[in-house]
């Protein structure tokens, strides 16, 4: 392992993260020893995530994924629509493999991006954007697990819909393709048509979560909605919430034809 550590840049919620050699070093919290007990359940299985490699002090680590990563520089890699049914089939077997996993008791979990409703269908990345997703040697791999948390199954897939579909209108995606893009996400993971639209209702649910929850949290002057807002991403997400009321349902019809 390399001495010297390199800073790795582009996260939003956790600031100050080392790379040393083929290892990644970053701020531990009170999710963490959690988060650490389901890397390891998913490494018994073979799974491909990062592996758990314990504490620094008061520093997590685990190991480093090499590969591109989709954003900002890669969007290449899931514009068609092949990549993104094995995206969406890799979430599929992700769920399947988190399945069998029972928490510790007491387990205590982040509260950023976590299900709203309360509810525990299952365990939920919480993350799954193409700022986390890496094309690896062992195929897609989502990174940056600090955010997991239970939750409902379309909570965590309006997440991976909206961003690696995606719907945001500065993509220029045609009605129709997002349509399609839609339909091909939700077949790969194997979500019956007739939940379709359900999915739909939190895609939409959760565009919205995401407007809110960042100028409420600024308006509180909590980290990090407070740098999420005045750097924009608010106004992002409240031209996606436009976008979004606008267009499901013509959306929807299109992948349901």
């Amino acid at each position: 392992m390399s001495d010297e550590p390199e800073v790795l840049t582009g996260g939003n919620t956790n600031p100050a993260v080392l790379r040393f050699g083929d290892e990644v070093e970053r701020t531990a919290g009170w999710w963490t020893p959690a988060v650490h007990d389901v890397l390891r359940h998913l490494e018994a299985q073979g799974f491909p995530a990062p592996r758990s490699r314990g504490y620094a002090g008061e520093r997590e680590r685990v190991t480093y994924i090499p590969g591109p990563v989709v954003h900002p520089d890669h969007w290449d890699l899931l514009t068609s629509d092949p990549a993104l049914a094995a995206v969406f089939g890799r979430i599929r077997d992700l769920h399947a493999a988190l399945g069998p996993h029972t928490p510790a008791a007491g387990a205590r979990w982040h509260a950023v991006g976590a299900d709203p409703s309360e509810a525990a269908e299952m365990l939920c990345h919480n993350d799954l954007g193409p700022w986390n997703l890496v094309l690896s040697d062992e195929g897609w791999v989502f990174i940056d697990w600090d955010l997991l948390a239970p939750g409902r199954r379309d909570w965590e897939l309006a997440w991976a819909l909206m961003t690696l579909i995606p719907i945001n209108p500065e993509f220029g995606l045609a009605v129709t393709d997002v349509g399609r893009r839609f339909a091909v996400a939700l077949s790969a993971y194997g979500v019956p048509r007739s939940e379709w639209p359900g999915v739909m209702d939190v895609v939409v649910e959760r565009v919205r979560w995401a407007e809110s929850s960042i100028r409420e949290g600024a308006a509180r002057g909590d980290e990090p909605w407070v740098t999420l807002l005045a750097t924009g991403h608010a106004d992002v997400w409240h031209n996606a919430v436009l976008h979004a009321e606008e267009h499901h349902q013509a959306w929807l019809d299109v992948a349901t034809v």
